[in-house]
């Protein structure tokens, strides 16, 4: 298994459940929720945060029959579930109703940082102290307080916006009310990838930030990219999101976005859910199509040729 996180974290103080967001006549409660830190994921070393693996070489895969056996699955799960996953190392990649747009919740929350870090290496600085202290608390534990911070420092939906044309992401709609904002698997997977590279626009510093964030997600908040790490996985990168719709009878979206570093690969991959009767239906889903599409993968790239 991959080893245990070795960053100290200071005792996480309890926060609010539920929190509202209201926009549009629509109320959302978020992906609020008080936990405790314990069994983080491990990051790489600095040095291996955001290279650049050639994808020159790219291995033989038969991407096709992977792309039909996970959709046959999407499918027999109820359909309403996107993927999609690109190989760093090899330049393979999958998309299953990649185009499809969802709802980010708390997912929006990397973008958001990003979107800082780019303004602050726009003006030569970096962020300040209590910035970290919020993108921590934001991506670590979903503290959405903090993420409204965040939010209001970029410059609200202007900001996101911005950051998002220079991102590559084409299919990202920001909201008033971030966690509102809309978003396709297709324009996580461009956003994973932008800041992990170490041709990308983040710096390697703000790189290592915000991945070491990124590994240290709380163990009730690993769901989704870690049911698609085995053994071989040497680090591992997510953010989770979920709310519950009103306008769709309470039923939830649920999300997960990040980065499986293993021997050979690299992946980046974003699974997208909603209409999940439950939160933990929505999880099941999730974590299914995840280990689904990277297990396909593994097993087309150990049968080729």
């Amino acid at each position: 298994m991959y080893a245990v996180g070795i960053v100290a974290l200071a005792a996480v103080g309890t926060l609010g459940v539920g929190v509202a967001y209201a926009h549009h006549g629509r109320s959302v409660a978020a992906d609020t929720q008080a936990v405790t830190k314990s069994d983080v994921v491990s990051s790489t070393s600095p040095s291996a945060i955001g290279s650049s693996p050639s994808a020159s070489g790219a291995a033989k895969a038969d991407t096709a029959t992977v792309t039909a056996a996970v959709r046959a699955y999407v499918k027999a799960e109820g359909g309403n579930v996107s993927v999609a996953v690109y190989d760093r190392a090899t330049g393979a990649s999958i998309s299953v109703n990649g185009t499809a747009e969802y709802q980010t919740a708390s997912i929006v929350k990397v973008d958001i940082i990003a979107a800082l870090m780019l303004q602050h290496q726009d003006a030569g600085t970096s962020l300040t102290a209590q910035e970290k202290q919020w993108a921590a608390a934001a991506i670590e534990r979903s503290d959405n307080d903090s993420a409204s911070a965040l939010f209001d420092a970029i410059g609200g939906t202007d900001g996101l916006a911005a950051a998002n044309e220079r991102l590559g992401l084409t299919e990202t709609t920001p909201s008033d009310a971030w966690g509102m904002t809309t978003t396709t698997a297709d324009d996580q997977v461009r956003l994973l990838k932008k800041i992990s590279d170490g041709n990308g626009p983040l710096s390697a510093a703000n790189r290592g930030l915000l991945q070491g964030w990124m590994s240290n997600v709380v163990s009730e908040q690993r769901f989704g990219v870690t049911a698609g790490a085995d053994d071989a996985a040497t680090a591992v990168y997510l953010k989770v999101g979920w709310v519950d719709l009103d306008d769709e009878n309470g039923q939830y979206a649920t999300n997960s976005i990040g980065r499986i570093v293993e021997d050979g690969h690299d992946w980046v991959i974003a699974v997208l859910s909603d209409h999940n009767d439950t939160f933990d239906a929505g999880k099941s889903v999730v974590n299914g199509t995840a280990a689904k599409a990277i297990g396909e993968l593994r097993q087309a790239f150990g049968s080729a040729g």
